[in-house]
């Protein structure tokens, strides 16, 4: 089957150089083709569960950094990013699924 459509995407423009996702409750996230994207903030919702429970990234070749503090994240999925080097999912205390693929530069994950 087909996976539901993202509450909030974000793809296909060229001038995002830095991305925060809200603060607020949605369950899918979306961060696609964005060619100058590089660095990513999911900060932590204001109530427990909150912010996405799925976040999906790829193909994004300048991201470098990925800091994800949100509570209620479960699945994390980060695909074709060649520049990534550092990721910061340390307040993702549900994370049950983390995938990352197609990303040679990474140096640090911080998963506390």
């Amino acid at each position: 089957g087909r996976p539901p459509q993202p509450n909030i995407s974000v793809s296909g423009s060229s001038s995002v150089e830095v991305l925060h996702l809200p603060d607020d409750s949605y369950d899918y996230a979306v961060v696609q083709n964005l060619p100058n994207l590089k660095s990513l903030y999911v900060h932590r919702g204001p109530c427990a569960g909150a912010n996405p429970i799925w976040l999906i990234c790829k193909d994004l070749p300048r991201l470098e950094r990925v800091v994800a503090k949100g509570a209620g994240m479960r699945w994390l999925g980060l695909e074709n990013l060649p520049g990534l080097n550092s990721i910061d999912v340390s307040g993702c205390d549900k994370l049950d699924y983390f995938s990352i693929t197609k990303a040679p530069k990474i140096e640090v994950i911080k998963l506390d």
